[in-house]
């Protein structure tokens, strides 16, 4: 069985979900009064009450931060999980704490750039508490028609691998793609090339 509970005076839309041995689980969701804080909390299992609470609150300058928690029943955190987003969404930064113990234990980060040319650079990075884990940094033209990609893939802050994708544009309408992979001392590992006609044959 499922109920509703609103009240006017501002205590939060209740939805409970019942059975013959009890509470099963149920959800509440607050509001502030801006409408820029919202918490939704879920309890689960009505015996055990694993309580799982999301809050999304927007900043004035227009950032984004979503909270992600579970609890146990005496309200000790379990885990967490907060990402917070710039306002023109080209910063997002997602941290965890695994254990409830509120340090992070992992983080990744997603920061673009824009650049002169019209073109942009992602620049993703996993941390922990011990530093970089690992770095992946993408660059695409203005026009599209080149993407490099660096990867740093332990964290020593040296690009293990350059991958560097170009496309080109035939007269006769064919596509010609480029795409060549250097180690960290710029050999090369691997190249190909493929051309597509015109006529798409």
């Amino acid at each position: 069985a499922s109920k509703l509970g609103r009240n006017t005076n501002a205590s939060p839309p209740t939805v409970s979900n019942t059975n013959v041995a009890g509470l099963r689980d149920e959800t509440i969701i607050t509001t502030s009064a801006d409408g820029r804080t919202a918490t939704q909390s879920y309890i689960s299992n009505g015996s055990v009450q694993i309580r799982q609470t999301y809050t999304r609150d927007i900043a004035e300058n227009g950032t984004v931060v979503e909270v992600l928690s579970n609890t146990d029943a005496l309200d000790a955190l379990l885990n967490q999980s907060t990402r917070t987003t710039s306002a023109n969404g080209l910063s997002v930064v997602v941290s965890t704490d695994q254990d409830g113990d509120e340090d992070t234990d992992y983080a990744r980060s997603a920061i673009t750039t824009m650049n002169p040319d019209g073109g942009r650079t992602k620049t993703v990075e996993w941390t922990n508490a011990s530093g970089l884990i690992n770095r992946t940094v993408t660059t695409v033209s203005g026009n599209g028609l080149s993407t490099t990609t660096k990867v740093d893939r332990d964290g020593n802050n040296v690009f293990d691998l350059t991958q560097k994708a170009t496309k080109s544009l035939g007269q006769d309408g064919s596509v010609t793609d480029n795409l060549k992979t250097k180690s960290e001392n710029g050999t090369e590992i691997s190249s190909s090339v493929t051309t597509i006609s015109g006529d798409q044959r």
